[in-house]
């Protein structure tokens, strides 16, 4: 028997994360074969929902706020029976004095509450939010499938490359200057870098682009949306499979890690070109992100009663603060 007609996948996703699960989905979908192997006893990687606390209360193990799974060209009619709830505002932030800095869907109503700033923040996202769902496309999307316009893109690159502590300067007063500094720091990046800017500008324009959503029964119904998908299309999932060699796996046309680069190493070995399974070797990762469960016995008193109106809430101080912290981080 030929090696093609011993085969009985077409692919094996190793890996059961999101992106692991979404490139399993979308090749089942089409007709392939799939297979997908996970070494832990459940799917989902970091996007599950587990009791961290006391009983009766659950906890997103990683994520909670989902506005790149809406905007997501990949992601797009794979989550239609996710049910996402939407805050009143999509974020808060708040600083001393009881004041908060809120961002809403609406451009209109972020910019009326930002006084003198209001026009200069209309001015940095309108441009982009009047096209985005093609700006957005295109950035999420491989850079041979561009979605947008030429120009639009190039114009969200010349202000998208800057730090994040250039395009602040934009802004007068404490709170735009604050809100943009919260989404910028989600780049993990000292907000001196080139890009970081980038970051703070794509986040906040997907707030009012789609919102900053939750997941109604929190990530895990993600996860478990993805799962019974990949089930209905034919493909399988088995967990505790942990994969430590290619030899491992049955053959298939084509082979998806979904790992990091020095687990990818691992697996692959020498089958990999050298140069390559160098530059994987030396890879390096970013700064770590530190996170604390709470099981509180009533709401947050904030001092600004609309911060409890809002889905997310930054707790970073002024954008000078946000700014001083991350580059404390970078330099290690």
């Amino acid at each position: 028997m030929s090696p093609i007609a011993a085969r009985r996948h077409d692919a094996v996703v190793v890996g059961a994360g999101p992106n692991g699960l979404v490139a399993a989905v979308l090749l089942a979908e089409a007709g392939w074969r799939v297979v997908v192997r996970e070494a832990a006893d459940e799917p989902g990687g970091g996007l599950r929902t587990e009791g961290l606390t006391v009983s009766g209360f659950r906890h997103d193990v990683c994520s909670s706020v989902h506005p790149l799974a809406l905007a997501s060209p990949a992601l797009r009619g794979l989550l239609d029976q996710v049910t996402w709830c939407q805050p009143e505002f999509a974020l808060a932030h708040p600083l001393e004095g009881g004041r908060a800095a809120l961002l809403e869907r609406s451009l209109d109503a972020t910019c009326a509450r930002m006084g003198p700033d209001g026009r200069r923040w209309r001015a940095l996202m309108a441009p982009s939010l009047r096209g985005a769902g093609g700006l957005v496309d295109s950035i999420l999307s491989p850079r041979s499938l561009p979605r947008a316009s030429p120009r639009a893109l190039a114009e969200f690159a010349a202000v998208g490359g800057l730090p994040a502590t250039v395009l602040a300067r934009l802004f007068r007063g404490d709170e735009a200057r604050a809100l943009f500094g919260g989404c910028a720091a989600h780049s993990v990046l000292d907000l001196r870098a080139p890009v970081s800017g980038g970051v703070g500008l794509l986040l906040a324009l997907l707030g009012h682009h789609v919102g900053w959503p939750v997941a109604r029964g929190g990530s895990s119904s993600i996860t478990d949306e993805l799962v019974t998908r990949l089930h209905a299309a034919g493909g399988v999932l088995e967990c505790g499979r942990r994969v430590s060699d290619l030899a491992q796996l049955p053959a298939a046309r084509a082979v998806l890690l979904d790992l990091t680069p020095r687990q990818v190493v691992a697996v692959v070995g020498d089958r990999l070109p050298a140069a390559y399974a160098r530059k994987l070797s030396r890879y390096r990762y970013g700064a770590g992100v530190f996170k604390l469960d709470w099981a509180l016995d009533g709401p947050v008193p904030w001092a600004n009663a609309d911060v409890a109106r809002a889905g997310t809430v930054h707790l970073g101080g002024s954008f000078t603060e946000i700014a001083a912290a991350e580059h404390i981080v970078a330099r290690g």
